[in-house]
């Protein structure tokens, strides 16, 4: 059962030294290890340990009791590309406004890690 999580920000939250919001120069690579009773995320960035609190999240499970459990092991990881997006062009192609509500508000935006989300919502020739 996990009992504690340690973050490590190395560059700390300081807002005159380092962007608190997101930009594409941010450093979003993380190490983690999961233990027995321990989670420990270490990141240069802010950013970083965020998306090691989401790499958490997708990593938990329930067991056949209801309970919920999840693996020990470590991950380091961090994005390939600084830019990445998408497009949504519902000028061209129609989407009823729930589709379009369940991609942007539901799991399916944020269960993608993008740095760029963009709606084409007109279209004219």
């Amino acid at each position: 059962m996990i009992q504690k999580l340690r973050i490590e920000i190395i560059d700390g939250c300081d807002e005159n030294a380092n962007k608190l919001w997101p930009s594409r120069i941010m450093n979003e690579s993380y190490n983690m290890d999961i233990e027995d009773t321990e989670i420990s995320i270490s990141s240069k960035e802010v950013w970083g340990a965020l998306r090691a609190l989401e790499t958490v999240l997708q990593m938990v499970y329930k067991d056949e009791f209801g309970g919920y459990m999840i693996f020990k092991g470590s991950v380091v990881d961090g994005p390939l590309f600084s830019h990445r997006g998408m497009l949504l062009d519902t000028g061209r192609n129609f989407m009823p406004i729930e589709t379009l509500r369940k991609m942007i508000v539901g799991d399916v935006i944020f269960s993608i890690v993008f740095s760029v989300f963009r709606i084409s919502w007109l279209w004219s020739k």
